[in-house]
């Protein structure tokens, strides 16, 4: 599978995306944490570009402006899981139980506001894709293969 190393001008700033999978199939968004990039995604991309077109955006450098203020992504919390709450979107939240940033109680906030989410926890810590790569993929896929309407 090949994948697709590309840039896109958002309001003059230059972002680069790695893309891969059929143009025509439902999209999944990788998104990342501060201080990470999509390389962290080089492994499952192929994977998910088997049957879905996958696109991990955003690396370090125009992040930094975005994200640098993580207070106020914790400001912003509460609308989110009012979101979840009025909404109960699939979710999916893989998480590395041995993690000490983002303990599990993090993920159990999902099912609190969203009881369709399925939280799923890892013998692992906080680079999850690291060390389980491969079933996060097979897991992710089997979600996506149940909740996306093609």
């Amino acid at each position: 599978m090949q994948i697709h190393y590309r840039t896109a001008d958002i309001h003059g700033v230059s972002v680069f995306y790695r893309e891969a999978g059929p143009a025509d199939a439902p999209a999944v968004l990788l998104l990342h944490g501060f201080g990470a990039s999509s390389h962290m995604f080089r492994e499952l991309i192929p994977v998910l570009a088997q049957r879905y077109r996958a696109i991990a955006r955003l690396g370090v450098e125009p992040q930094l402006d975005l994200l640098l203020d993580y207070g106020s992504n914790i400001r912003q919390y509460p609308q989110l899981h009012a979101f979840f709450r009025q909404h109960q979107p699939p979710t999916l939240a893989i998480w590395g139980k041995n993690d000490p940033f983002f303990i599990p109680a993090g993920a159990e906030a999902y099912k609190r506001d969203n009881p369709k989410a399925e939280v799923r926890f890892l013998d692992t810590g906080h680079f999850a894709l690291e060390t389980n790569g491969a079933e996060i993929a097979a897991r992710m896929l089997e979600f996506l293969d149940r909740n996306v309407e093609r």
